[in-house]
């Protein structure tokens, strides 16, 4: 057996998610990923048994870069609208970094087939949970608390860079207090 090579690996991950984006779930096939990645396909079998886990795992690759990055500067210890607003701060800083992880996700998002979990999302959800629970944030599940917050972001990063001379300073300040203002107590 051959050994596995992280810039490979990374290689195919970036090429799952290209191609996803581009043509969807269904389309996908190991060879296109070859054929992007210049890699033969039993290099890909290396790394992944088959499609499905392939795209299970990419999925889970950028659920956890995703998580890593929205946990930046969030305490319980926080304000409930300073930890909001660095939630959504997190979220356009990553969406800017990192928009085809999150198109890949949106795309993910219409497969039942795919275990949408967030067990690395846990510590934010405690956040959120715990400023429900001191009736600072509406009485919601924090995932909807969470998916007001972060929608509306990730279309401000989409419509960035189609339009890179949009005044985002100003758009992402405006959904800021639009935000808070929707889900606050």
């Amino acid at each position: 057996m051959r050994p596995r090579d992280n810039k490979k690996e990374i290689l195919i991950l970036e090429a799952t998610i290209d191609l996803v984006i581009k043509n969807g779930l269904h389309s996908l096939s190991m060879s296109k990923i070859a054929e992007k990645t210049k890699l033969s396909a039993a290099t890909i079998y290396i790394y992944y048994d088959n499609k499905e886990d392939l795209i299970e795992k990419t999925y889970l690759f950028v659920k956890k870069s995703l998580s890593e990055y929205l946990k930046k500067g969030i305490s319980k210890e926080q304000k409930t609208e300073d930890m909001v607003k660095q939630f959504i701060k997190n979220v356009f800083d990553y969406a800017k970094d990192h928009l085809n992880y999150l198109l890949f996700i949106e795309v993910c998002s219409l497969n039942p087939d795919i275990k949408h979990e967030h067990p690395d999302l846990k510590y934010v959800f405690e956040v959120f949970e715990n400023a429900i629970k001191r009736k600072d944030l509406k009485n919601m599940e924090a995932y909807e608390l969470m998916l007001y917050c972060y929608i509306p972001i990730v279309q401000l990063a989409k419509d960035f860079q189609r339009n890179p001379n949009i005044d985002t300073e100003a758009r992402f300040e405006n959904i800021c207090i639009l935000t808070w203002d929707a889900i606050k107590n």
